[in-house]
Order: structure tokens, then C-alpha cells, then sequence
């Protein structure tokens, strides 16, 4: 993120640069020699073929990112995955363990009934 960032201050910077000399290429001065003309004419050449390689770097760059929170999506969508079978394996577990692992007859009517188990666990099911 930090190199996409700092490419397009890098593009913020040279795109000034671009309409500067192109400006300058279209003015009409006696100060400029036809040598000064061809230099400018070849620097604004380059600060468009540095344009050019800046946005190109850019759209690498956003194409690895997206390419980077894909997979990092299909991990997590993975692991979520395998967390939900493991959940559904020990769930009914740790159910039973809830249910048969309390320590104390009073506010368990279950227990004092003759078929109160059996009345439970057809409550539960259905």
C-alpha cells in the first residue's frame, strides 16, 4: 500500500512537470533557441514515458493488492471452513456433556420422574 502511495505522488509530481513543458513548447519566445526547444521537446518526451511507466507500476501494484486480499480471503474462508466442521463434530459433545455433566438434583425435574430422561430427550429432538 505504501509504494502504491508513494507512485502516485510520484504521478502528482511529474503531471505538472508534463503540462509545463508542454507549455512551454507552444510559447512563441525569442528566448528559447531551437536547441533549448529540442531539449524540452525530448524532457517532455521522457516525463510522458515516466507517466506512462508510473501508471503501469500503479496498476501492478493494485492488481498484487487484489491479488493479495483474494488470497487472503480464500485462507480465511478456509480455516472458517474447518472451525464449522470441528464446531458441528464437538457440538452435540459438548451438549451431552452439558446436560449430563450437572452436579445437582434440585431444579432438575428430569431426575425425579420415572421416565423423565426419556421425556427429555424426546422434548429435545422434536
Amino acid at each position: 500500500h505504501f509504494i502504491k502511495r508513494l507512485l502516485g505522488l510520484l504521478r502528482r509530481q511529474a503531471w505538472p512537470t508534463r503540462t509545463l513543458l508542454a507549455s512551454l513548447l507552444e510559447a512563441e519566445s525569442p528566448l528559447l533557441s531551437s536547441d533549448s526547444k529540442n531539449y524540452i521537446r525530448a524532457l517532455h518526451n521522457r516525463t510522458l514515458q515516466i507517466i506512462d511507466i508510473i501508471e503501469t507500476y500503479r496498476e501492478i501494484g493494485t492488481g498484487l493488492l487484489e491479488l493479495f486480499t483474494s488470497r487472503t480471503s480464500g485462507k480465511l474462508s478456509y480455516i472458517v471452513r474447518i472451525l464449522t466442521i470441528f464446531q458441528l463434530l464437538f457440538l452435540p459433545a459438548i451438549f451431552f456433556a452439558a446436560v449430563y455433566g450437572m452436579n445437582f438434583h434440585h431444579g432438575m425435574w428430569e431426575l425425579e420422574w420415572d421416565f423423565g430422561y426419556s421425556f427429555f430427550w424426546i422434548l429435545v429432538c422434536c
